[in-house]
């Protein structure tokens, strides 16, 4: 199992719970953490993603972060080697507008965003190989 995904699982802080409604965690809590998110986003809209507490999500939030939280994997340009950035979580996309950095007019603010997110996930895979290696 993915480590992102993997270490929420784990962590104590979801309060055990017995059901889809049950535990002290709401669903915003995988918002970071797996391309599922979009997908359900997209499948059941933001109301329906968000509604209900953590658990609920534990059956289809199965995916570690990957290339298609940050690219357009189904660009043109992508195929032809190019990154393609996109914003796969329409909060994201609010946000950056609320504070006056659009996503599509920012040319340093996207490429840190990308690098943010792809330095997160190979420091966390290397430290996740130091540790059991």
């Amino acid at each position: 199992m993915p480590l992102l995904v993997t270490d929420v699982r784990e962590t104590l802080r979801t309060g055990a719970p017995k059901n889809a409604e049950d535990g002290p965690l709401p669903m915003a809590c995988w918002s970071c953490k797996s391309p599922d998110v979009a997908r359900l986003i997209q499948k059941d809209g933001e109301d329906g993603y968000f509604h209900g507490k953590w658990a609920r999500g534990g059956p289809e939030i199965v995916n570690n972060l990957g290339c298609a939280d940050c690219h357009n994997t189904a660009s043109p340009e992508f195929a032809k080697g190019k990154p393609e950035l996109t914003l796969s979580r329409p909060y994201a996309a609010r946000a950056m507008e609320a504070i006056g950095k659009p996503f599509e007019k920012g040319r340093t603010f996207r490429p840190a965003i990308d690098g943010l997110r792809s330095s997160a996930m190979w420091s966390i895979t290397s430290t996740a190989k130091k540790q059991s290696g």
